[in-house]
């Protein structure tokens, strides 16, 4: 029996082939998931910039996103995320709609208003 001193060769040593190495390209479930955390993170800024009473362009954005993650054939976790963010996105929508609703009503009904169009 012989003893060999050289050590063996380190699986998780880096390569040390001439040229940059690049990672592949996200695989189709990546891309899907990436939309739909995307579409997620829309919704839920576009709710909160709702109750800020600010119209930021989330909402749309989310949908567009979502639905995108859908057509992927993603995942279950991104099929998930990707309808909450498009139920968070439609709910902002309906919110911000009944916002201006009532907002126009509070105009229209105010006595300034009457009495300058009367």
């Amino acid at each position: 029996m012989s003893f060999d001193p050289s050590p063996s060769p380190n699986p998780y040593q880096a390569s040390t082939a001439a040229g940059p190495m690049l990672s592949p390209p996200p695989a189709q479930n990546q891309t899907a998931m990436i939309l739909a955390i995307c579409s997620l993170v829309g919704g839920v800024l576009g709710l909160a910039s709702c109750l800020c009473c600010v119209f930021l362009p989330f909402p749309p954005l989310s949908i567009l996103l979502g639905a995108i993650a859908l057509f992927q054939k993603p995942d279950q976790n991104a099929k998930i995320m990707a309808f909450v963010g498009l139920g968070l996105s439609i709910a902002t929508l309906i919110v911000y709609l009944i916002l201006v609703v009532l907002y126009g009503a509070a105009i229209l009904s105010s006595p300034e208003f009457q009495a300058e169009f009367s």
